[in-house]
């Protein structure tokens, strides 16, 4: 048989080939495959696309989210711009009704510019920018829900926030509202006022209220959106105020009210697309990493910790000179710890020279004596632990005279008695 010789660059590069192409799904090099193997030097004729038409070559839903701060600042402006526009349209049809020269017609042919009225140009933006709103919080909430240290599932708010934005784009231009107002009115019989919207308002109120607090806690690591959001919050307790039965109503009415929930989509929208902006940021490491919050314990309790031991340190360098009858009552111990831990010493000493001096006439000992020696020479190798012992392993140190150490613990107490003579 005949051996081929292979090479491992090729088929290094081979694997390298495979993996790519599982990796991006093989589109576009299938597509080239396909080009080359028919002797083509372009597209592939068989295709009604070329290949820029790959989907891996297509923008994905992430790119449209502004890494910018100028293309943020954009949208802001747009998006006032807009409500600007709106707002203008409205005075305009205010003019034309005081001025008198319009026709019933005419007039009623501006009605569209009306801010606040029910399929107006306001309404129609505001539901507008609601949709937005809710499209950026399921976005928001695909990209949260693979955070590793939301253990308790904060990411769920984003899902019920776009829910309750698409509902009120909905009652922007169909107002839903009313009709549930008239409804309960109609089935119970009671009202505390003429429309009855305090039996959507007061729910409806509730439900949007614990939404702008988790909210608000969720976004709180974004400033920007935490200002767009309590910009969005003040302007929507604006336009319940504006309310027929509320103490607004007066100042402008309805088109106060549809003017403040217009400024209220377009903040929530902001709002939605900065912390958008911030969590894209985030997944791409842009932005300064946080620590858990285990390691910050850690990290702020090692300084405090060092700050107490340096602390300390000092406090028992300046009350030295001052401490001599508390430092006198404490020296007791430790001179009566040095003074036992020498006898110690000194007697390990005297074991080891007569152990070196009667090593060869010594007959042999047990497994049992060999054990009781190698404790023997443990305890003189490290007198100053013997030293917080009690008083009474100096007496089972001098017994041990007639007993033979092994070479190993004769090493052990040379290497000790010449390390304090290097000492003394």
């Amino acid at each position: 048989m005949l051996e081929f010789r292979r090479s491992a660059s090729r088929d290094d590069r081979r694997r390298r080939v495979l993996t790519e192409e599982v990796v991006s799904g093989g589109t576009t090099a299938t597509r080239n495959r396909k080009t080359s193997a028919q002797g083509g030097a372009g597209d592939d004729p068989g295709s009604a696309y070329n290949d820029a038409a790959a989907l891996d070559r297509q923008a994905q839903v992430t790119d449209f989210i502004p890494r910018k701060q100028l293309w943020l600042l954009s949208a802001a402006l747009g998006g006032m711009t807009s409500v600007g526009a709106v707002g203008a349209a409205h005075w305009f049809r205010q003019r034309a009704l005081a001025a008198g020269d319009w026709s019933p017609q005419h007039l009623a042919a501006l009605a569209p510019l009306e801010l606040g009225a029910a399929g107006s140009v306001g309404s129609w933006l505001a539901a507008a920018m609601l949709a937005l709103a809710g499209g950026l919080c399921l976005l928001v909430f695909v990209l949260r829900r693979h955070r590793r240290d939301d253990y308790r599932g904060r990411y769920r708010v984003w899902l019920s926030t776009a829910l309750l934005a698409g509902a009120a784009s909905v009652c922007c231009v169909a107002p839903l509202n009313q009709v549930f107002a008239a409804l309960a009115v109609h089935l119970t019989g009671w009202s505390a006022s003429a429309s009855g919207a305090e039996w959507w308002l007061a729910p409806v109120g509730l439900l949007f209220a614990l939404q702008a607090v988790r909210l608000l806690l969720e976004v709180r690591r974004c400033k920007v959106a935490v200002v767009f959001l309590s910009i969005a919050v003040a302007a929507w307790i604006t336009s319940l105020l504006a309310l027929p039965f509320g103490p607004l109503s007066q100042a402008g009415g309805a088109a106060l009210a549809g003017g403040a929930q217009l400024v209220a989509a377009l903040a929530l929208a902001l709002a939605v697309l900065s912390y958008a902006r911030h969590v894209v940021l985030d997944i791409q490491g842009l932005l300064p990493q946080q620590l858990p919050r285990v390691q910050q314990d850690e990290q702020s309790t090692a300084p405090a910790s060092a700050a107490t031991r340096r602390k300390s340190a000092d406090t028992a360098e300046s009350a030295e000179p001052h401490d001599t009858e508390n430092k006198s009552a404490a020296g007791d111990k430790s001179r009566r710890g040095d003074s036992t831990a020498d006898q110690v010493e000194q007697t390990a000493l005297r074991v080891a020279a007569e152990y070196e001096e009667y090593e060869d006439e010594a007959p042999a000992t047990s497994r049992r004596q060999a054990k009781n020696r190698s404790r023997l020479a443990g305890k003189a190798q490290k007198p100053s632990q013997a030293a917080d012992d009690d008083y009474d392993k100096e007496d089972d140190l001098s017994q041990a005279g007639n007993r033979k150490l092994s070479k190993s613990d004769r090493k052990r107490l040379r290497k000790f008695k010449a390390q304090q003579r290097d000492a003394a």
